[in-house]
């Protein structure tokens, strides 16, 4: 199984962008503060992760969040390869399928989920 589940604050607004053969994408950086003890003390952390979302969940993370909306997302990791001067390139991507949002940048909006009409193990174009 190939899963990725994280929820936490969007840490800057999302950019919609189009890819040339027309699929609407955006990345999203998402912070995930945690703590643990050093030495008797407690230490703060914070994590940001960066997913890809593609088709009509870019736009709608979009329309949707801004800078400190807190969400939940349902991700897959994927990897590629490629070649730069004779030399194989290999790269990792978390690729949003589902989110959740829990508290928007938009004080009137609602939570809601969103659920692509796309089967979740097809690769974006």
């Amino acid at each position: 199984m190939n899963k990725f589940i994280i929820s936490g604050y969007v840490a800057k607004n999302p950019d919609l962008k189009c890819t040339t053969s027309g699929t609407n994408l955006t990345s999203i950086c998402i912070a995930d503060n945690y703590s643990y003890l050093k030495d008797g003390q407690k230490v703060e952390k914070t994590n940001f992760f960066y997913f890809s979302a593609y088709g009509d969940i870019a736009k709608n993370v979009v329309k949707h969040c801004g800078k400190g909306s807190y969400i939940i997302i349902e991700a897959r990791l994927e990897n590629d390869n490629y070649e730069k001067d004779g030399k194989k390139i290999y790269t990792n991507q978390i690729v949003a399928v589902k989110i959740e949002f829990v508290s928007l940048k938009a004080p009137n909006e609602q939570k809601f989920e969103y659920y692509p009409d796309r089967d979740l193990d097809q690769t974006p174009e």
